[in-house]
């Protein structure tokens, strides 16, 4: 009996000492609330929003957001207008069949004796246009630091002895050394002298639903009414630059056949493409076209040599599309190649004859459409009458155009 007391009694004992003292260790609470073992709370659950976010904008969802067009989203900003009078560019070949004449964009040639030429010359230094420095930095000792164009003019021009006399020649005149002199300090690269190729999207025409033309314009035929040269007749090139804000480019066509009176020359395929080289082109603005025209005296032959140094300099001045033949897609176009005929007509029998106009931005979705004029100049030359005539031809598109 007294041995049941007292194991009660320690029972009893036990049942007190637990309650107050608390639970096991291993229950115990950290000063958080929470088990040391409990699971960690994952981080989406505690930042979870409790209400739900709504969709992002997408294509489809019946509006046209900001990020939206009709291009990229047409179901919610309905179809994009469409062009009617250019191609679809997706659709553009060769030239049309017919071009319709456009008189109003008719240029005259005028022949540039050499007191004009050397005028010329002069007026494109005092504007800065690399091309000139190039040519005479070429013809003296080569220093350290020069441009690597410089370098390769030096040695190509160290092949043709006659031809780099003549260059010195007229550089060393009074009034052209001179204007190079003055203006050298201008001149320490080739800078662009236009924004990259193809920069800006031209905008959308504002008298059509069109957007920016794209355009391809070439010599297609050249024809001697009257010949200058009346023993030797006459073969004829052209060395012709287009600059626009969207870009530039330049092209020296092949030289024609002999020509007498009344013979013509037709240039195949792209031969004679002078803008949109590559593919048709938007200009972006207002275009100018600078033709400069030769007949030349076989016995110097520096045609060849003009598309040789071109060619040998198409790595510079930010050449950057060669598609063939002697046509450059630039971003620079106050080069070397727009210089060297008229430095060397001035030393030589070779005639010159220049035209120079400019296409406003306003003409030129009528030019997708197929257009042709004329870049022609009659005249007395030395005694001798000559009457030639260039036949440019146009086309282009639209990127919204009609589908074939």
């Amino acid at each position: 009996m007294r041995r049941s007391l007292i194991a009660g009694a320690a029972g009893f004992l036990a049942l007190v000492i637990f309650a107050c003292s608390g639970p096991p260790e291993a229950t115990q609470k950290e000063p958080t609330g929470k088990s040391k073992y409990a699971p960690e709370e994952s981080a989406d659950e505690e930042s979870a929003p409790t209400s739900t976010t709504p969709p992002a904008p997408r294509c489809g969802d019946g509006k046209c957001d900001s990020d939206e067009s009709c291009k990229t989203c047409a179901s919610d900003c309905g179809a994009c207008p469409v062009c009617n009078v250019a191609k679809a560019c997706s659709s553009i070949g060769s030239a049309p069949g017919t071009l319709e004449p456009k008189p109003e964009l008719n240029v005259k040639m005028e022949a540039m004796d050499k007191e004009k030429i050397l005028t010329r010359l002069i007026a494109d230094v005092e504007s800065g246009a690399p091309g000139m420095h190039i040519i005479d930095r070429a013809l003296k000792e080569p220093v350290a630091g020069e441009l690597s164009a410089i370098t390769t003019l030096r040695e190509h021009f160290a092949t043709r002895p006659a031809i780099s006399a003549a260059l010195r020649r007229q550089l060393t005149q009074p009034m052209l050394a001179n204007a190079i002199a003055v203006n050298a300090s201008s001149f320490n690269q080739v800078r662009d002298a236009t924004p990259d190729a193809g920069a800006g999207d031209g905008g959308v025409d504002p008298n059509a639903s069109c957007e920016a033309p794209k355009l391809v314009m070439r010599v297609g035929k050249i024809t001697v009414n009257e010949e200058d040269d009346d023993v030797a007749n006459d073969i004829v090139y052209c060395n012709i630059a287009v600059e626009s804000p969207g870009g530039s480019e330049l092209r020296i066509t092949p030289k024609t056949k002999k020509l007498d009176e009344g013979d013509s020359h037709t240039f195949n395929g792209t031969e004679a493409t002078f803008w949109g080289q590559k593919e048709p082109r938007a200009p972006n603005g207002d275009l100018t076209i600078r033709y400069d025209c030769y007949e030349e005296d076989a016995s110097n032959g520096y045609g060849d040599f003009v598309k040789k140094a071109g060619e040998l300099l198409q790595k510079e001045g930010k050449k950057i599309e060669l598609p063939g033949g002697y046509g450059w897609i630039l971003t620079a176009v106050n080069l070397v190649t727009k210089y060297l005929p008229s430095l060397l007509a001035l030393d030589s029998d070779d005639h010159l004859f220049i035209a120079t106009q400019t296409i406003p931005r306003s003409e030129q979705l009528t030019l997708a459409a197929g257009r042709t004029w004329n870049v022609r100049k009659k005249g007395t030359h030395y005694w001798s009458d000559w009457d030639w005539s260039l036949k440019i031809d146009a086309w282009g598109c639209t990127d919204n155009g009609v589908a074939p």
